[in-house]
């Protein structure tokens, strides 16, 4: 019978080459979504010679040892499987061929992964990707608590025992020298490279920098801040109308308001003065000597800003805030 097609459950299983006439696999006939059944009427042999006589370079023999080849079986490969390990089961309706992916539930596991059957066929291995991501035991890193404590005894740190997994870890320690509990990797504090808490870190790095350069932070040194200011994409720089000095601004409304000052002759210092508050060092934008005032131009007004600001005016009452609205009404923008 010519053409004869055999369906299961309206999936092509088999059927006739309209050109040789041998009745082959469906695997034999190339997939094409524009045919009917989504596999075309000519098998891969015939097709190939097709191409060949249109100029193709591509020899009939690797479209011919292609199409010989023996596809594996859903029962075989569960087989090769489960030879790796057990408890494993491949399920049937997302199989096609083993360098394709396919899901595998585990014995223990409600939730199936995806794995490409070759690549676990040549490593022989298979684990569930939870089984993976659970942390070793202490007994398998190969260090046990007792050592760790023993080569921590040189040291000012404790261990805390429930903070222990495995060596490449981070682990939790009291500092007992300023009693501070922090997470810390065990490979530093056996090396040396971690010899103080976070918290002892900062204070010796404040007293180091006022041993230095007589402030706890480079940015309350008024030529380090200037010079981080310019380097700032959103910074400008603007001569002062008097001195000639380099002002540096931030932002749109700093850079309105100098040249407002500018181009009307008014006198003013730029950052006159540095006032310490309680969340750091403040630097009001500018002082007016005529009206004997310190100004500050504030787009968006942050809490720690307004803290300061705060501060500031308690210790000088002719202090001033100009933000949008405020700059609006004197017209400066």
């Amino acid at each position: 019978m010519k053409n004869k097609i055999v369906l299961e459950n309206n999936v092509l299983i088999s059927r006739d080459c309209t050109k040789c006439g041998k009745h082959l696999a469906a695997s034999c006939f190339f997939v094409s979504k524009h045919k009917p059944y989504g596999y075309g009427e000519k098998c891969k042999t015939c097709f190939g010679c097709k191409k060949l006589q249109k100029g193709y370079v591509k020899p009939v023999s690797k479209l011919i040892g292609r199409t010989s080849k023996k596809r594996m079986s859903l029962e075989e490969a569960q087989k090769r499987l489960s030879e790796i390990k057990e408890g494993i089961t491949i399920i049937p309706i997302s199989y096609s061929v083993a360098n394709s992916a396919c899901l595998v539930i585990h014995e223990g596991y409600s939730t199936p992964h995806k794995v490409i059957l070759n690549n676990i066929f040549k490593v022989k291995k298979i684990r569930h990707p939870e089984e993976r991501s659970k942390v070793r035991s202490f007994e398998q890193s190969g260090i046990s608590i007792d050592e760790i404590k023993m080569r921590l005894s040189d040291t000012k740190f404790k261990l805390v025992e429930i903070s222990y997994t495995i060596v490449s870890n981070k682990i939790m320690v009291l500092d007992t020298e300023s009693d501070e509990l922090f997470w810390c990797s065990l490979r530093c504090l056996i090396k040396g490279t971690t010899k103080h808490s976070p918290k002892l870190r900062k204070i010796k790095h404040e007293q180091t920098m006022i041993e230095r350069y007589g402030v706890k932070n480079p940015l309350q040194i008024k030529e380090v801040l200037l010079k981080v200011m310019k380097n700032s994409n959103n910074s400008t720089i603007i001569p002062h109308w008097k001195t000639g000095e380099e002002l540096v601004t931030k932002a749109s409304y700093e850079k309105k308001v100098v040249e407002w000052l500018n181009r009307n002759k008014i006198d003013f210092i730029w950052q006159p003065t540095k006032f310490e508050t309680s969340v750091g060092y403040y630097f009001p934008d500018l002082y007016l000597c005529k009206e004997d005032k310190y100004v500050e131009i504030k787009g968006y007004f942050r809490e720690k800003s307004q803290i300061k600001c705060y501060e500031f005016k308690l210790a000088n009452n002719d202090f001033e805030v100009w933000d949008q609205p405020r700059l609006k009404q004197l017209n400066r923008l």
